[in-house]
Formats: structure tokens, C-alpha cells, sequence
């Protein structure tokens, strides 16, 4: 078991298949690699699939792959749960992998297959679903793997180095932790006067602070100033949001200017009161989206969010994007991870 606050991640022996085009090995020294060219240059849905082993002096080499396409047709739109077109198509793809074991002992390998993002067609209530259609066998018969996930922003290229995202506990990371704290400050806006020619615009500005990120139910812009960034959103009457602190809480509760629109030039009337305040820890915040039955673990998760909280960090970190974007069901890479025996000598 790992401790928590302990990271064991994967070390980077690995072999690797980048955009369908090519099959990379590297292990402890010496290192095989092998190629396969013959695929198509683009594929959508998932772009990467190969072999990692998590682990450290592995004496493993991979000495032939192969490589099978079959596709005759992908489900390129949004299907609803009751429509078969989502079980009818057909597409199928081979990986297989001759591994090597030189050394005079047995080796007993933890290894990752990392085999594409959630496809951006897929609709929401597949999520999870689509996995009972892969499999991983050992010698033809197959084995017992274990669905994990890492963060990969949709757009992203595949990268070997994402193997280090790949951990049994929470990740540690210089800033967020489980027990952080995350104060939230709820408010709802009105007293503002409607007007057909306008869009009005609430603002608040941000102290840049090295012990504290921000985050904000809704936003629709945000400039820098002195010392900090303003944030805001366009709103009317009625209309409510919740500002987080993650880490240190404000001094004082953010203050709120409206104006005429998104422009910020003219302040017109307005209120923000400030309804009340709660207090979480930053485990319970990443946890808001998360949902059981998605298919992703509770620990994959966090650390999923704790790596895009880093990536999206704008301003100097001040600012890390709204509530609603910290959700990574589309911004994952899938993996399998598996045990592979190999006798001394075998294949």
C-alpha cells in the first residue's frame, strides 16, 4: 500500500506506440526498438496505444510487434443510450507485443497500456462502458487488467513523460494537497437596471498571493492589474456566483464593481452581497464533479484535476478557471495496467 503524501510513479522503461505510426522501446541498457509504418497517417478517437513497464532495472525487451487494423466504420456522431447504432460498428485493433527475458531469472512486470483519450464522439452515459470492448491476453488468454487514467487535455500529443502521472496515490505536488484548505464566498447581484443596449459586467480584482489560487463558479474574462488580476462575468439581477480561495483565505471578502458591459469603462448601479461563506478541504472541492459510476477512480481523478489546476493556472497562478471546468471525463488518457510473468530465457 502507499502511504499517503508518498508518490510511486512510474518509472520512464517503456514501449510506446506515437500516433499509430511507430513502436519505440526503451528499457535498461541495451535497448531494442522496433517500427511499424504501414498505418495510416491519421486516425481519430485515440492516438496512442503500446506498452509501459512500471518499473525500475527491467531486463525486458520487446523483439517483434504486430500490428492488426480492421476498420470498417466508427460511430462519428453522439448516439443516446437506447440507440444501437453505438453497438453495431465495427472496428477492431491489434497490438501484440513479443516480450524477452534475458536475464538467468524470472521477471514478474507491472505493465501500462495507454490506449486513447474517451473519443470526443462518445456521448457522457458511455463513459466507462466502452472498455468491455478491449481486452489484454498473455499467450492468447486473458488477463486481469485494471482501468486507470491520467490527465491529457483533448488536443494534446501523446507523450511517453505522461507515465509519470501514473500513480498509486494521491500525486504530490508543490501547492495542492488533499487537506488544503478551499474557502468559498457566495453572491448574488442585483439593484442592477436593466437595459436593452447593454450587457452589464461584474468584476472583482485579485491580490496575487504565492499561498493562494482562485477559482470562480462562472467567468467570462479577466485582465491583469497591478499586483493582481481582475476577474469577471457578465450578469443580471438575480443572477448569483462562488468565488474559492484555494489555500489562503482572503483578508477580506473580494469586492465587486459592476459595469455598463464587458468593457469595463463605465460603473453603473449594482450590489453583490455576500451570502454566506463555507469552508472545505481542497479533496472535497476536486470531488464536486466526481462522479462513482464514470468509470475513473477517486485517486486518478484528483490527481487528474490537480494536473489541469496546474496547466490552466493563469496570471501567475492566481487563477485556475471555473467549477465547472475542473471536470477531466474528456481530458484523460486511458491506460490498462496488468502483470506479465516472463521465465529466465522466455518469450
Amino acid at each position: 500500500m502507499r502511504q499517503r503524501g508518498k508518490r510511486q510513479c512510474g518509472k520512464r522503461f517503456f514501449a510506446s506506440m506515437l500516433c499509430v505510426l511507430c513502436v519505440l522501446w526503451l528499457c535498461a541498457a541495451p535497448s531494442v526498438s522496433a517500427a511499424a509504418n504501414s498505418a495510416p497517417a491519421y486516425w481519430f478517437g485515440t492516438d496512442a496505444a503500446g506498452s509501459i513497464v512500471l518499473g525500475e532495472n527491467c531486463p525486458l525487451t520487446v523483439e517483434n510487434e504486430e500490428l492488426l487494423f480492421s476498420i470498417d466504420n466508427f460511430p462519428f456522431t453522439y448516439y443516446s443510450e437506447d440507440d444501437s447504432a453505438w453497438n453495431e460498428y465495427v472496428a477492431n485493433v491489434t497490438a501484440r507485443y513479443t516480450f524477452y527475458n534475458p536475464a538467468d531469472y524470472d521477471v514478474t512486470a507491472e505493465l501500462a497500456f495507454p490506449f486513447g483519450r474517451l473519443p470526443s464522439y462518445m456521448d457522457r452515459a458511455f463513459v466507462g462502458r466502452d472498455t468491455a470492448r478491449y481486452a489484454v491476453t498473455v499467450g492468447d488468454e486473458a488477463v486481469q487488467k485494471t482501468l486507470r487514467h491520467t490527465y491529457s487535455a483533448y488536443g494534446d500529443s501523446f507523450s511517453v513523460s505522461d507515465m509519470h502521472k501514473l500513480c498509486d496515490g494521491y500525486i504530490d505536488d508543490d501547492f495542492y494537497a488533499p487537506e488544503l484548505p478551499v474557502t468559498a464566498y457566495a453572491y448574488t447581484f442585483d439593484g442592477i437596471v436593466p437595459s436593452k443596449d447593454r450587457s452589464p459586467y461584474v468584476s472583482a480584482v485579485f491580490t496575487r498571493s504565492n499561498d493562494r489560487r482562485v477559482a470562480l463558479s462562472d467567468n467570462n474574462g479577466g485582465r491583469t492589474v497591478e499586483n493582481g488580476v481582475a476577474l469577471g462575468m457578465f450578469a443580471e439581477n438575480g443572477d448569483s456566483c462562488t468565488v474559492y480561495a484555494i489555500g489562503e483565505p482572503f483578508a477580506q471578502p473580494p469586492a465587486w464593481t459592476v459595469y455598463e458591459n464587458g468593457a469595463e469603462k463605465k460603473v453603473i448601479a449594482g450590489t453583490a452581497t455576500l451570502k454566506y461563506t463555507q469552508t472545505m478541504t481542497f479533496e472535497q472541492f476536486v470531488l464536486r464533479n466526481y462522479a462513482a459510476d464514470g468509470g475513473i477512480s477517486r485517486t486518478d481523478w484528483y490527481n487528474a484535476v490537480v494536473a489541469q489546476c496546474n496547466e490552466r493556472s493563469t496570471y501567475d497562478g492566481i487563477y485556475i478557471g471555473t467549477v465547472s471546468g475542473l471536470d477531466v471525463t474528456y481530458d484523460v488518457m486511458r491506460w490498462y495496467t496488468y502483470t506479465l510473468r516472463v521465465p529466465a530465457g522466455a518469450r
